[in-house]
Formats: structure tokens, C-alpha cells, sequence
């Protein structure tokens, strides 16, 4: 017998976005002789976050470590001695990170991003940008 009509799969996504970060520090008022853990979460695994991926304004921080295949880091921030100021950051640069997949993270003039509910870090707008705001039910 002849078939007759259609047969389709489920539904698939394909990933095509880079993993985001989402930073959290243990403790924000820091002194002189202090320390703070700081995590680091992805929404994606990442196989290649380096100390050179991160800039510290304001001390320094120990190379990142993994124990769950890169889905969370951890290190150590220090303080500078003289730091004083409460305008420090945590920068990690996206534009070396991949993940399992493949995908980068980078962000151009023009593309569209979505920032996660618990956000818990920095964002930097460098060019004029328009915001779209979803509000789900």
C-alpha cells in the first residue's frame, strides 16, 4: 500500500548562542586584608575561561576553577591595600568564550540579547540602545 499524508519529527532548537555569565560576589565591602569568593555561573558550559578573560578593578583574583565541567568557576578576590572606592569591577571579556557547541558570545551593533531574570552582575552599553521589554504571564 501507498502512504498516504505526512510524518514529522518533534520539535528541535538549534544553538546558536554563546553561553552567558552571570557573576556573584561573597561579600561587596571589602577591606584591606579581606577576601571574597567569587562565582562565576554560564547558562552553557565553558571549556576555556582564564584568568586572561578577566579584568579586576580594584585587586586581584585567583585563576578561575571548575569542579562541574565548566558550568560554574569560583576564585579568590583580594583587595588593593589603597582601594577606597566602591565603583570596582569584575569584567569577564565574552569574546574568548565557547561553548560545548562551539558558539562565542559577542554582541555587535544591531543584535538582539536577552537579559536573564537574576541577573546579578554588570551590564555596559557602549553604543545608543533600544530596548524591547517581553513580560510574560
Amino acid at each position: 500500500n501507498t502512504g498516504t499524508g505526512t510524518s514529522s519529527s518533534e520539535n528541535f532548537a538549534i544553538d546558536t548562542l554563546g553561553p552567558v555569565p552571570t557573576i556573584t560576589v561573597s561579600d561587596t565591602v571589602l577591606k584591606a586584608g579581606d577576601t571574597a569568593e567569587v562565582q562565576i555561573s554560564f547558562t552553557e558550559a565553558v571549556s576555556d575561561l582564564t584568568s586572561e578573560d578577566i579584568t579586576v578593578e580594584g585587586g586581584t583574583l585567583t585563576a578561575p576553577q571548575t569542579s562541574d565541567g565548566g558550568l560554574t568557576y569560583t576564585a579568590t578576590l583580594t583587595p588593593n591595600a589603597e582601594t577606597t572606592d566602591y565603583s570596582n569591577l569584575i569584567t569577564i571579556n565574552n569574546t574568548g568564550l565557547t561553548d560545548a557547541e562551539g558558539n562565542k558570545t559577542e554582541l555587535r551593533a544591531g543584535d538582539s540579547y536577552m537579559i536573564r531574570p537574576g541577573f546579578a552582575g554588570t551590564w555596559q552599553v557602549v553604543e545608543t540602545t533600544l530596548k524591547d521589554f517581553v513580560i510574560r504571564a
